[in-house]
């Protein structure tokens, strides 16, 4: 009787322990839930941003189960690096500033609790880990030593390197806006004609990447002086999605026109009606909107409201914000109407919003992506500045970004110069950063 009662004992504790385990598991795996996005070929898992802003990414086959991380950023880091994909040729650009993530030069905005999904970009990066050329990842990673680039250019042999997608170093620095080493690689002989597998060559590079609507412009043309040539696969890169391996090009619609016009084309003949009426708008041919066109999106997630302040159009803004539309809708960048015309440089167009009373939480810390001072100035007047906070945080990202003078400028406002706000003070971040300026007056 007492070895039966032993023996249904052994056999009911043989059966609560994996229970036990189980449960625990669930708990300390549920306890710090996480959001996972299978893709083709990879997956990347998020930590809700309510939990410390905390991001690991992670890259696994879909046909297994096991992923590995490739990085844990957390609040209190800024890094900017390049990521590979253990034994295979997949990598990734993980960048953290403050709260926002780029990912490949995708902004994940981790203010929000929401996923990031890069579903539309599944194919294969032209980041190889097989391409171990130094001069080829020098200028992929952006590297901040130019002389060492520069250094590296003696070797002639290197000039028209491409990788195994046919994508040379000038392609690379177009994509990267560097055009110090675009010039660089053109006055020693780099050939700018040279086209990579899927036929596209530096001026689609730069359309593609994520630049400024200002910078693509000014570095088309500048391409073009050096004997780059307008193409109907330019004409592509900007009215198109990206029909091929990376992500669309952005909506620039001053590009567009500049594009067309070159080759003589109207860009409305390629268009849908409702394409044609946001480029209208953009143009500053619209002066007026119904509801029903205020709902059209462009590819980019831009509404009409968004274009006009984007553009300048002060008459079609006022229109739209006297039909009391929402201002709270956001692009496939995280970007409101407010932070569209910053990105824009749009002062007239971002003062009629501000003066709407757009949330202008974020406003400042875009003015410092772009380093555009005046519009810091503008944004600052409606700001809560009973704290140095967010100007400290603009310091930083314009220090990030390498607007110097705009850091500098925004550091003679705070009340505080040795105000840390986090785990860094700003002379310490100045010094790191090699920002002369800031570093000159704590010596003074």
């Amino acid at each position: 009787m007492k070895k039966g009662f032993t023996k249904k004992r052994y056999q009911l504790i043989l059966l609560i322990i994996p229970c036990i385990i189980i449960l625990a598991y669930i708990y300390f795996t549920q306890s710090n839930k996480i959001d996972t996005i299978k893709l083709k070929r990879r997956l990347f898992t998020t930590y809700s941003p309510s939990k410390n802003h905390q991001l690991n990414v992670y890259t696994a086959d879909t046909n297994k189960e096991n992923a590995s991380v490739l990085v844990e950023l957390k609040n209190d880091q800024t890094k900017k690096n390049i990521y590979w994909q253990p034994n295979t040729s997949w990598a990734y650009i993980v960048w953290k500033s403050e709260n926002i993530v780029y990912i490949n030069g995708t902004k994940i905005n981790l203010s929000k609790n929401k996923q990031y999904d890069e579903r539309d970009n599944t194919g294969e990066s032209f980041y190889s880990k097989k391409d171990n050329n130094p001069l080829y990842l020098s200028i992929l990673k952006q590297e901040i030593d130019e002389q060492k680039i520069i250094k590296q250019l003696k070797d002639k042999s290197n000039i028209n390197y491409a990788d195994a997608q046919g994508n040379t170093l000038l392609m690379i620095a177009s994509y990267t806006g560097n055009m110090k080493i675009f010039h660089q690689l053109k006055d020693n002989g780099a050939d700018i004609s040279k086209r990579n597998n899927e036929g596209q060559g530096v001026l689609e590079f730069a359309i593609r990447s994520d630049l400024s609507e200002k910078q693509i412009l000014k570095q088309l043309k500048d391409e073009i002086k050096m004997g780059a040539v307008i193409t109907e696969e330019t004409k592509n890169a900007v009215i198109q999605p990206w029909n091929y391996r990376w992500k669309a090009a952005s909506c620039n619609y001053k590009v567009l026109d500049w594009v067309y016009d070159k080759l003589n084309q109207n860009p409305e003949t390629d268009m849908t009606a409702e394409q044609k009426v946001l480029l209208k708008a953009a143009r500053g041919q619209k002066t007026e909107g119904t509801k029903e066109e205020a709902k059209l999106t462009d590819k980019d997630g831009n509404t009409m409201l968004m274009i006009a302040a984007g553009y300048g159009n002060q008459k079609l803004l006022n229109n739209l914000l006297a039909q009391n539309l929402k201002l709270t809708h956001k692009n496939r960048f995280g970007e409101d109407a407010l932070l569209y015309a910053i990105s824009k440089d749009q002062i007239t167009t971002a003062k009629q919003l501000l003066e709407a009373g757009m949330d202008n939480q974020e406003a400042l810390l875009k003015t410092a992506q772009t380093g555009n001072v005046k519009m810091a100035e503008l944004v600052l007047k409606y700001l809560d500045l009973r704290s140095d906070w967010y100007i400290k945080q603009a310091v930083i990202e314009a220090m990030n970004e390498g607007n110097e003078d705009y850091a500098y400028k925004l550091f003679l406002k705070l009340k505080d110069k040795n105000y840390k706000g986090g785990t860094e003070t700003i002379y310490e971040y100045a010094k790191e950063m090699g920002v002369e300026k800031i570093i000159d007056w704590y010596k003074k």
